[in-house]
């Protein structure tokens, strides 16, 4: 349930929305293009590249924790699309 601008409960559905556009999401939010993220995050361009147009089989946790940094978001956020 979310709250309406009056502050009254009401149903809203929650997209859910993949690792690849939460990345793009956050990325976009901070003003970054794939380029500038990957040299704050450490990573090669192709990586992040990969990883937002869902190319990549597998991202593995380091990789992970690395965009959450660069991008100031939580990992679980970026892995899961739910807050702590």
């Amino acid at each position: 349930m979310g709250l309406t601008k009056r502050g009254r409960k009401c149903r809203t559905k929650m997209k859910k929305t993949t690792m690849a556009k939460r990345v793009e999401i956050a990325r976009k939010r901070k003003g970054l293009s794939q380029w500038e993220l990957s040299q704050l995050a450490g990573l090669d361009p192709s990586t992040v590249h990969k990883i937002e147009t869902r190319n990549s089989d597998r991202v593995f946790g380091t990789t992970i924790i690395k965009l959450a940094k660069a991008l100031e978001v939580d990992a679980m956020w970026l892995m899961t699309g739910n807050r702590p």
